[in-house]
């Protein structure tokens, strides 16, 4: 005969495993909701998202190869900038000349303009180092810049080859240049890919989005234009945009012609830009690259920087000054920059941010947590009312004295 004893306690066992299988069910239950919860809440990349994906995917890859078998470049270029005054005659109000050196972790440049003003900067793992030249009546005014850089394509001078050529398209409205896969990346939305006949000639071409944002005051489309007959380099770029007066800005950028320097390795050779307002041209200008030549060994020293003797370096990654060597050793104790108030202080509506130090959340950060939060709510209180029941039940009564 089973004792009354022993058969509470096998109860109270299988209470308690049943208790834990259904807590593994539960649990397997939170996972799975909360793996789609973070599925729905991660942003898809505009890339996946995109019509007709495959082609996409293709002509990326296609332009990459082909932007990166140029190991190495040499160039001249020349680079005439015109703006439109009023009565529409177009008058020369930038002309920069120089020279251009690429390689796949450095870039060097050395411009100057008819009126004396000269620049010069090597780009080498994310810094910058700078030397800019102004004409002064009795002595020009030299100043050396360090500056942090991670994209190599955002400089001041106008005989960037790879800037003038397309190898490194424009974000409208910023002077941000970005390599094709990039760009396609920060855009909002991947608006269109599709095969097309422009001017003649078979290219495919992605439409972009680019939200209003900070940076930008009105949302942008960007049309690229991947030519097939080039191995997929960019032969045209079209942003437009309608802007708060209702005014429609359009910025048309084309490489009109191209040189194929080595089999199957071609380089820009011409280009052009155009920006107009309501259809009426603004500024034009037009950039010329000779002397191109690729994948040749570069001079062993052409990316080693010197500075002028003596000279007062700025230090924009430290925010310091201080005086140097023609090696950039520190002759002298540094001295902090002086911070100026933007000239709209006060004002923060107005100020423009370029950047943000935090990582803006995507609209849906709320839901993952809150949702975790309410099922373990519910799975303590399912498991507790459970336990409560179960204990209740196979607790043993105690018996009466009096029988």
């Amino acid at each position: 005969m089973c004792h009354p004893a022993d058969s509470h306690k096998r109860e109270w066992w299988r209470a308690v495993l049943t208790l834990v299988i259904s807590m593994l069910r539960l649990a397997c239950g939170l996972i799975a909701i909360t793996g789609l919860l973070l599925l729905s809440a991660v942003p898809t990349p505009a890339v996946a998202g995109a019509p007709n994906p495959d082609l996409l995917e293709f002509v990326l890859e296609a332009h990459k190869a082909a932007r990166e078998s140029i190991h190495t470049a040499s160039c001249k270029v020349t680079f005439v900038f015109k703006s439109t005054v009023e009565g529409g005659e177009s008058r020369v109000t930038i002309s920069e000349a120089g020279e251009y050196w690429y390689s796949s972790d450095a870039i060097r440049v050395k411009a100057s303009r008819p009126d004396g003003r000269k620049t010069e900067y090597v780009w080498r793992d994310g810094i910058c180092k700078s030397l800019s030249e102004q004409p002064r009546p009795n002595k020009p005014m030299v100043t050396a810049m360090l500056s942090a850089m991670p994209e190599r394509f955002v400089m001041s001078t106008r005989v960037d080859a790879f800037v003038c050529g397309l190898l490194a398209p424009p974000r409208e409205p910023l002077i941000q240049r970005r390599v094709a896969e990039n760009l396609v990346g920060d855009a909002t939305k991947v608006k269109s890919v599709e095969k097309k006949t422009v001017d003649g000639k078979e290219v495919i071409v992605v439409l972009l989005l680019f939200e209003k944002s900070k940076q930008a005051q009105e949302p942008w489309d960007i049309e690229i234009h991947f030519d097939p007959s080039v191995n997929y380099l960019i032969r045209r770029t079209i942003a437009t945009a309608t802007n708060s007066k209702n005014e429609t800005l359009r910025a048309e950028h084309e490489v009109i012609q191209f040189k194929e320097c080595l089999p199957g390795v071609f380089f820009p050779e011409r280009s052009t830009r155009r920006y107009t307002s309501n259809g009426n041209l603004l500024t034009t200008w037009t950039a010329d690259i000779a002397d191109i030549r690729l994948n040749e060994a570069l001079p062993g020293d052409i990316f080693d920087f010197s500075w002028p003797d003596g000279i007062t370096l700025t230090d924009t990654i430290k925010g310091v000054s201080y005086k140097i060597d023609s090696m950039g050793n520190a002759l002298s104790k540094e001295n902090a920059l002086l911070r100026h108030p933007p000239h709209n202080a006060g004002n923060e509506k107005a100020t423009p941010k370029l950047a943000t130090t935090v990582e803006p959340q995507p609209g849906g950060s709320w839901i993952l947590p809150w949702s975790a939060a309410i099922l373990l709510v519910g799975v303590v209180a399912y498991t507790g009312r459970w336990w409560w029941r179960r204990w209740r039940r196979f607790t043993p009564t105690k018996v009466s004295q009096h029988g």
